[in-house]
């Protein structure tokens, strides 16, 4: 399958695509959101049957196989299984997922009404006109940005639009006096099925079925530009949409794309005899002379002379004439000991 060519596969034929490679919690991901199955082991059976005899129809089974996938098929589902990062993008109904696969590969995953479409990108080829397409946008579109400005509403407000009446929405867009930007953003917000569109950066873990979200942005799509949904002021209960050229747009969220697909996701395994040191944090600064460290040993020290002392002074009623001199000798001795260990202690310590 190079770039040029599609597979399309239901999600009944993925599911068990991905079941036959071993990727079972991918799977039953797939089976529970789209409603497939039921947990009843006939209802299993025929729908694994059906699943086969239509891959078998396409040319993807081959029953001499191990997996009894077609090569092209499983080259597929391996590429999908041992992906670690994806994007994830959202348009009413349908679903778009950018799959890295290498530093050279990309693989396009369209999903509408339980079809999936796939398609190999080379990583020369631009994401945002991959991105514009699924969106429905045209590139070309100039925006004159003159009229629109950026609107400001609280967070209450901001989720009170998807409860927006039509009859709301109408006297809005009616209104001559109402700000010319809030028309046009709730004309568009109107239009998308009064929801934003979502984009989420994930990285994800196959053998257990979960994607964890890095980053989520939302947007609308608008006349001839985008409205960016702004809420990095919303621990002050502020959002922002802000209207932005579609080319502009799409080139940021390309390149942010491109920085998340580069950063690395792998780490080296770390030998047994060095994870107690590291611990999965990075090493500590060693510090060359310490005064923390010495005083530290001084008054836990004179800490414990103390409590000498006090044993001695318990039976100082039999002390013999001359004994307090003793005492102070050894009171003496003890503090210039201390003090000497306690200058080491500040030296820098070997490490074993």
């Amino acid at each position: 399958m190079n770039d040029l060519e599609k597979m399309i596969l239901t999600s009944k034929e993925l599911a068990v695509a991905l079941v036959s490679c071993q990727y079972e919690n991918v799977a039953r991901r797939i089976i529970l959101k789209d409603e497939l199955v039921s947990k009843n082991k006939e209802d299993i059976t025929v729908f694994a049957e059906e699943a086969e005899q239509s891959l078998r129809e396409k040319g993807l089974w081959n029953s001499r196989r191990k997996t009894k996938l077609s090569q092209n098929l499983e080259d597929l589902i391996q590429a999908l299984g041992t992906s670690t990062k994806n994007v994830h993008f959202t348009q009413n109904e349908q679903e778009l997922y950018i799959h890295q696969i290498n530093r050279n590969q990309y693989l396009k995953q369209h999903i509408f009404n339980e079809t999936h479409t796939f398609t190999y990108l080379d990583h020369t080829k631009s994401l945002s006109k991959e991105m514009m397409s699924f969106y429905d946008l045209d590139s070309s579109a100039h925006f004159n940005d003159e009229h629109l400005q950026p609107i400001q509403v609280s967070d209450k407000v901001y989720d009170a639009l998807h409860k927006l009446k039509n009859e709301e929405v109408e006297n809005i867009l009616n209104n001559e006096t109402a700000n010319d930007s809030l028309r046009e953003f709730i004309s568009s917000f109107n239009k998308n099925n009064k929801a934003f569109n979502q984009m989420s950066f994930n990285t994800c873990n196959h053998k257990t079925g979960e994607n964890q979200k890095d980053q989520v942005a939302f947007s609308l799509p608008g006349n001839q530009m985008v409205w960016h949904v702004d809420y990095e002021q919303i621990h002050d209960h502020i959002v922002y949409f802000v209207p932005v050229p579609i080319n502009d747009y799409f080139k940021k969220i390309e390149d942010t794309l491109e920085e998340f697909f580069s950063s690395e996701v792998v780490t080296v395994p770390v030998p047994k005899s060095t994870r107690k040191k590291q611990n999965g944090n990075p090493p500590k600064k060693v510090e060359v002379f310490s005064f923390k460290r010495g005083f530290s040993f001084f008054w836990k020290a004179n800490l414990v002379l103390l409590g000498m002392m006090g044993f001695l002074l318990l039976n100082q009623g039999s002390w013999a004439e001359d004994a307090q001199k003793y005492v102070i000798l050894f009171i003496t001795v003890s503090e210039a000991m201390i003090l000497l260990l306690s200058f080491a202690s500040c030296l820098p310590q070997k490490n074993k």
